[in-house]
């Protein structure tokens, strides 16, 4: 009788030692599951911020469009390349002057300026046209051959 309790305790041992660590490892799935939904939820809300942030930007250059005649738009939606295969090329040549806004005047500058600080807005840069030096294409780049072309011959 006692042998056969001690294989009987030794069985019940056995089985919750299996019980647990069935438990343990539901558990550290749950805890990795619990990690990655985590990880999406802070990522949607920074998404959710900038995409927050883009279109009072985007509200703010359409309010300054329609309170000031010379303001064109941000330099990335003036400079449409001819194929989408340029898009990549023309937003590396923009640079950080890409989100930047083209307007007539430097005078219309100051006035969009001002009235973003007015708005409380992000600041933003401005491109005045009536500043711009224009200098002519050196010709003599288009016949390097090859596949490489200016960048103003790939935008509309």
């Amino acid at each position: 009788a006692v042998v056969s309790t001690q294989s009987t305790g030794k069985q019940d041992k056995d089985k919750l030692a299996a019980e647990i660590r069935i438990a343990n490892q539901r558990y550290s799935e749950n805890q990795s599951h619990l990690e990655s939904v985590q990880s999406e939820l802070r990522d949607a809300k920074v998404d959710k911020h900038e995409s927050a942030r883009n279109q009072r930007k985007a509200e703010t250059l359409e309010s300054m469009k329609r309170l000031f005649p010379g303001v064109h738009g941000r330099l990335i939606d003036l400079c449409e390349p001819v194929h989408r295969r340029y898009q990549v090329a023309i937003t590396k040549v923009l640079g950080k002057n890409m989100d930047a806004i083209v307007v007539d005047s430097e005078q219309c500058g100051r006035d969009c300026i001002q009235y973003m600080k007015e708005q409380r807005s992000e600041p933003s840069t401005f491109i005045p046209l009536d500043t711009i030096q224009v200098k002519p294409t050196n010709e003599k780049l288009r016949s390097l051959g090859g596949t490489a072309k200016l960048v103003i011959d790939v935008i509309r």
